[in-house]
């Protein structure tokens, strides 16, 4: 019997990098945060955290659900995105971003 994995990455999409001519370019970049084996349980912990999570660089956090076992694929279904809310001072639900639309497999 394969158990569920909820899988937690951080997001930016706004990072900047120089780019050979000198020019600053936007640049996606993922950090994994964790796993568990109950998804309240990790978004409670999320939720714990709140803005020690953002390091002034994360956008979003994605989470993913995931079976144990080799060779089952992520589905974009299984996608539950947060972005942190400053009103609120932690993370909040939010869609998918528009820029990362048929991107799965994050914690990958």
């Amino acid at each position: 019997m394969n158990k569920n994995i909820f899988t937690a990455t951080l997001v930016s999409l706004n990072l900047c990098r120089m780019v050979d001519n000198g020019l600053w370019k936007n640049k996606l970049d993922t950090r994994p945060l964790g796993w568990y084996f109950d998804r309240d349980n990790l978004l409670n912990n999320i939720n714990r955290c709140g803005r020690d999570l953002v390091e002034c660089r994360w956008d979003y956090i994605v989470i993913e659900e995931k079976f144990e076992g080799l060779g089952y694929p992520v589905v974009e279904d299984s996608e539950y995105w947060l972005e942190f809310d400053d009103d609120i001072n932690n993370w909040s639900p939010c869609s998918k971003p528009s820029e990362v639309e048929g991107t799965i497999c994050w914690s990958c």
